[in-house]
């Protein structure tokens, strides 16, 4: 629902394909089966708790018995297949009277022609911002590397990210003519700006709402520390693991922490002998919190995550405001004072 894609999708999930960004932005990266293509996909809080992706996989976390790489562990792993290479010292005959379907075999791939085209002479700009990246990359702690695909397309890319611009403006800022329209939209679809807005209304949002990640760095200090004690019990199984593969992020576990924790007495209420339920329970028990203490931190979360309200929205709040048929009448009396006056005005010149 969240990422259009099949079914299959997911068995491809793995525990380090989700992430949370440095501006509180909840990240998913989805390989799809079919196009074997990458894509990273938004994800906010749902309306409803019952559809919430980020509940969901809280919720899926929490439920894993055993350290698994895979986000989703009742799915069964996808293994590619693979061939095997053509055997050089195989009878020709003995290849050419066998069934096709049974022999596994790959063609082997022709040598590939020596390249034709010399060497740069010159580093361009972009050589020297990659070598400055490798060398900041490693003391940061960055995981991934990073380098400098294009700044076109990076300017174009950020500018797009917000949500009063138009395209417009960027095929005007990059000087690109009617011939190179198709790259323009190639550079700037597909990015956050898109990506964020629909990811707010399969959520139930509308497009112009913001709803905030939740995430349980944001509470006091006391609370803080009795909710990492639970989410060290609850996601044993993905934290403080030697193997990376089987690791979630830090950051990904206290913002989904902060949605279980907030939909808890949802889930009390709707089953109370649900296994997320009994199994919150016991870590519950295990780290010392009582029951009053969970609804309490669920209300003050549930709080938090209140979106702000739209400028048009605390307009039509405020006392006096004029919205709608009040201002037509605002409108109206005041005309009609104004032709009073002038009629006044009128009368007493006649009179003179």
């Amino acid at each position: 629902w969240h990422c259009f894609g099949r079914s299959l999708d997911l068995g491809y999930v793995q525990k380090q394909h989700v992430f949370v960004s440095a501006d509180a932005v909840f990240y998913l990266r989805l390989l799809r089966v079919k196009t074997a293509e990458e894509q990273g996909f938004t994800l906010v809080p749902d309306k409803d708790f019952l559809t919430c992706p980020l509940f969901t996989m809280s919720v899926a976390l929490a439920m894993q018995k055993a350290p698994y790489p895979q986000l989703l562990d009742q799915l069964p792993a996808l293994a590619p297949q693979f061939v095997e290479a053509l055997d050089p010292g195989a009878p020709l005959h003995e290849l050419l009277a066998a069934d096709p379907a049974s022999l596994q075999i790959a063609v082997v791939p022709s040598a590939a022609p020596p390249s034709l085209d010399g060497k740069r002479g010159d580093e361009g700009v972009h050589t020297h911002v990659n070598r400055l990246l490798k060398q900041i990359t490693g003391p940061a702690g960055a995981l991934l590397g990073l380098t400098s695909h294009s700044f076109q397309r990076g300017g174009a890319q950020h500018a797009n990210g917000d949500d009063g611009f138009a395209a417009q403006w960027s095929f005007d800022r990059g000087a690109w003519d009617m011939t190179k329209i198709n790259k323009a939209f190639a550079y700037i679809t597909n990015t956050a700006r898109e990506d964020r807005t629909m990811a707010r209304v399969l959520s139930g949002w509308r497009a112009d709402h913001s709803p905030s990640v939740m995430d349980i760095d944001e509470i006091d200090h006391t609370t803080r520390e009795h909710l990492e004690h639970l989410q060290a019990l609850l996601y044993s199984s993905c934290t403080g693991l030697k193997d990376s593969r089987l690791n979630v992020s830090s950051k990904v576990c206290s913002s989904l922490i902060a949605h279980l924790v907030r939909y808890y007495h949802h889930v009390k209420a709707l089953a109370p002998e649900a296994p997320i339920a009994m199994r919150v329970e016991e870590c519950m028990a295990a780290a010392g919190i009582t029951t009053a203490d969970m609804l309490a931190w669920s209300v003050a979360l549930s709080e938090a995550a209140t979106p702000p309200a739209l400028e048009h929205e605390r307009n039509e709040k405020k006392p006096g405001s004029c919205t709608g048929n009040e201002h037509l009448l605002a409108v109206i009396e005041e005309l009609i004072t104004s032709n009073r006056a002038m009629d006044a005005r009128l009368t007493r010149s006649t009179q003179t």
